[in-house]
């Protein structure tokens, strides 16, 4: 019968331990080897991490700050294993390149369709900015194309420079982020909350979007004319009615990231835009990120436009003022990608220096959900790769994280803001960002972007990079191997601890080991299969007859393997082979009456044929490679179809009739990646 899912495959021997009495039954195509860790060592060197300049000290201030408890010094961590290596594809800015005429020939179309002054793109790889082009004007009067030293309003944006410098302030001991924010603004205290039994709203829920206070406050901070002063901002917070009880539910407030430049300064006991300029911007090389219209170079700003009475016209710059932590910021595209690689130099986790202007570990928490993430599932279009359209989505600190049947996790914020439009979207695992600044405040960005998204996505270049294990692993996996080849008992001992040695003795593995040549030949070290950081991985042996796949965990101590099993898969026979093509025969269209002869006297006709509708349903199948082997008479086979979806088929071939099938079972093959390809 067809299952619904994969069934399990059978188990190996049983496991050996360290305990007294303990045995092993050796079989030839299977060896379990099972012992308990102990200890601690060193591991490989970690790469060095990226130079970014020291921040400089902030200048003493007026005692603004409030007085939380003094923070009391962490020692230092103990670290007790390197990770590994995240292996970089040294083929992706090649493959960005290689994309550029198509990529332009759409975002050419795309300025045209939506009828857009201009815009500006960057694709950051590697920390570099490897690909930018400007389209469009810079500036209706002048005619000039922008570039990426061209200044634009990147709106919102500035709400992840506003998270930043509020982890800066908590790693510092100066605020905590479960604090009450009352704290920092008193007036605070005075907002409606909708139950008696609500939290008071913390710094925590002002980032992420999770306060219940409205969207925007009681000013305006769309005059183009003047300021949004500090009094007017903090008038606005009392009275103010929570839209839900803070902590169960999330909705954007420009109002709550306004008023978290406030707490910065307060904390910090600078202006935010002092706080931020020289504590983010200046030490990530800035310098062409601006908090006002007229500090911009004459030649340098792109015009902001917006649409009236289906016309463009220039837009009137708003003036954020006390608001400005909410969105007030202008900055080129090269500026935004420095800002992007330094996001982006988070990852992987690693030791080394960490000098940045925020801790490497400070930038991966902003970019982790906060809440549970939404989980959007609709069905595909009918072009898509996948059965299924599914995305799970949430608030992290100001950013957006994202994960979907397509892309890995990605980080994302945009802006929108008197004329202008931006896009800041991060690959963490890949190293890759991308950067869009758009001369329109009602630009579609993501008809923009989407493409070269999936042009990005097709060619591999935001893939994400492969995780090796640390050099002990492979070290150990290798000595394993050699040790397969020719065992010594000198070289057994120097590999394995003593634990697993005392239960399984020199002569039990070494015939154990024996058997498994005699079955699979010579053997050499093959590809990673799995890996569960930070001590254990499944590897891949090559054998002159089929495979084995070893499956080992180290001692963290004395780097020694701990645990240790073989999984045999042998190849299949000729006669083998051939009854499983002639089934894939039978499926595809011959008669029934051509089944008996397949078939052993022994066989359930009837279930048979069941099996056999259930590949005529799938079209195009082919035999694929081997998944498991009992020997002469077992086969597992992976079926590879064009429709349908793939399947996995074992055999069982009877011993009295050779060359003849007595069962076929049918699965459902396993299918990689988060989201189905078939259903």
């Amino acid at each position: 019968m067809t299952r619904a899912g994969p069934r399990a495959r059978r188990a190996g021997a049983p496991a050996a331990s360290a305990a007294p009495g303990a045995s092993l039954l050796p079989r030839v195509a299977r060896l379990s080897l099972l012992v308990a860790l102990t200890g601690c060592a060193a591991g490989e060197s970690p790469p060095a991490a990226p130079s970014v300049p020291s921040a400089p000290a902030a200048r003493p201030t007026a005692a603004r700050q409030p007085n939380p408890a003094a923070p009391v010094a962490d020692a230092p961590l103990l670290v007790a294993e390197a990770p590994g290596v995240w292996l970089d594809d040294p083929g992706r800015r090649a493959k960005l390149l290689a994309l550029a005429p198509q990529i332009e020939a759409h975002l050419g179309a795309e300025l045209a369709r939506q009828e857009l002054p201009g815009f500006t793109i960057g694709v950051v790889v590697g920390g570099e900015l490897a690909y930018a082009r400007g389209f469009g004007v810079r500036d209706p009067a002048s005619s000039e194309a922008p570039d990426a030293d061209t200044v634009y309003r990147v709106g919102s944006i500035t709400k992840t420079l506003t998270a930043a410098a509020i982890l800066q302030l908590r790693d510092e001991g100066k605020l905590a982020l479960d604090d009450p924010a009352s704290r920092y603004l008193p007036e605070l205290a005075k907002v409606v909350y909708p139950t008696s039994d609500s939290p008071r709203i913390t710094i925590r829920h002002l980032l992420t979007h999770s306060s219940g206070l409205p969207r925007l406050g009681r000013f305006k901070y769309s005059d183009p004319s003047r300021d949004v002063t500090e009094a007017e901002l903090r008038a606005a917070v009392p009275g103010a009615l929570l839209e839900y009880v803070p902590g169960t539910k999330e909705a954007y407030s420009n109002f709550g990231f306004a008023l978290l430049g406030l707490v910065v300064e307060r904390a910090s006991g600078h202006r935010y835009r002092h706080h931020v300029s020289e504590r983010l911007l200046a030490p990530l090389g800035m310098s062409s990120s601006f908090w006002e219209q007229r500090a911009v170079p004459p030649g340098r700003l792109a015009t902001g436009h917006r649409r009236r009475a289906g016309k463009l016209e220039p837009a009137p710059h708003w003036r954020f003022g006390a608001s400005e932590a909410a969105g007030g910021l202008y900055a080129s595209l090269r500026d935004m990608a420095r800002y992007t690689a330094f996001q982006l130099s988070a990852y992987p986790p690693r030791s080394g220096d960490d000098a940045g202007p925020l801790r490497r570990s400070s930038i991966r928490e902003a970019h982790t959900t906060a809440r549970p993430a939404r989980l959007s599932v609709e069905p595909a279009a009918a072009e898509g790769r996948h059965a299924v359209d599914a995305t799970a989505t949430g608030y992290a600190y100001a950013w957006r994280a994202h994960q979907s049947c397509e892309d890995d996790a990605v980080v994302r914020h945009n802006g929108a803001a008197d004329g202008y439009s931006a896009l800041v979207e991060l690959y963490p695992r890949a190293g890759v960002g991308l950067v869009l600044l758009v001369s329109h405040a009602d630009a579609d960005t993501e008809a923009i972007v989407g493409e070269v998204r999936s042009m990005l996505r097709e060619a591999g270049v935001t893939a994400p990079r492969r995780e090796r294990p640390s050099a002990r692993l492979e070290s150990a996996f290798r000595g394993a191997v050699a040790l397969y080849e020719r065992f010594e008992p000198a070289r057994y001992e120097a590999l394995f601890t003593p634990e697993f040695r005392g239960a399984i003795p020199d002569s039990t593995f070494e015939e154990t080991l024996q058997r498994f040549r005699k079955t699979h030949g010579a053997c050499r070290p093959g590809a990673l299969l799995s890996w569960e950081p930070p001590l254990e991985a499944r590897y891949a042996m090559a054998c002159e007859r089929g495979r084995i796949e070893a499956k080992l965990a180290l001692d963290a101590g004395t780097s020694r393997i701990t645990r240790y099993r073989l999984d045999g898969i042998a190849p299949p026979t000729e006669a083998m082979k051939r009854s499983a093509q002639q089934v894939l025969e039978l499926a595809a269209g011959q008669p029934t009456a051509a089944v008996g002869p397949v078939l052993s006297s022994a066989a359930d006709a009837g279930a048979v044929q069941e099996e056999l509708r259930a590949l005529q349903e799938r079209r195009g199948c082919k035999l694929g490679g081997s998944v498991d082997s009992d020997g002469d008479q077992e086969h597992t086979f992976r079926i590879v179809c064009e429709r349908g979806g793939n399947l996995v088929m074992k055999l069982r071939i009877d011993a009295g009739e050779p060359g003849r099938v007595r069962e076929i079972e049918l699965d459902a093959a396993k299918q990689a990646g988060r989201c189905p390809k078939e259903l």
